[in-house]
C-alpha cells in the first residue's frame, strides 16, 4: 500500500502544476481540484474506499475529447 500512496502523491504533485491552467479555462469545474485533494488525502494515509473512487470517477466523467479543443490547441499538443 505504501507504493500506491507514493504514486498517488506523485500524481497529485504533477497535477497541481497544471491545475491553474485548467481552472483558468474552466473556472466552474471543481472536479480536478477535488480529485487532487482526494489523492493527497489518500497519499497521506487516508482511506482507500468508495469516496476516493467516486471522486476519481467524477473527475474522469468528462474527460476532454479532441472536439473540445481548438485546432491550434491540438497542434500545440503534438
Amino acid at each position: 500500500m505504501r507504493d500506491l500512496r507514493e504514486v498517488a502523491a506523485l500524481v497529485a504533485a504533477c497535477a497541481e502544476t497544471v491545475l491553474d491552467v485548467f481552472e483558468t479555462d474552466r473556472p466552474d469545474d471543481l472536479r480536478p481540484r477535488g480529485a487532487v485533494g482526494a489523492a493527497w488525502e489518500f497519499a497521506r494515509g487516508g482511506e482507500r474506499g468508495k469516496a476516493l473512487r467516486t471522486t476519481a470517477s467524477t473527475a474522469l466523467s468528462r474527460w476532454p475529447r479532441e472536439e473540445d479543443f481548438q485546432t491550434e490547441d491540438i497542434a500545440a499538443l503534438r
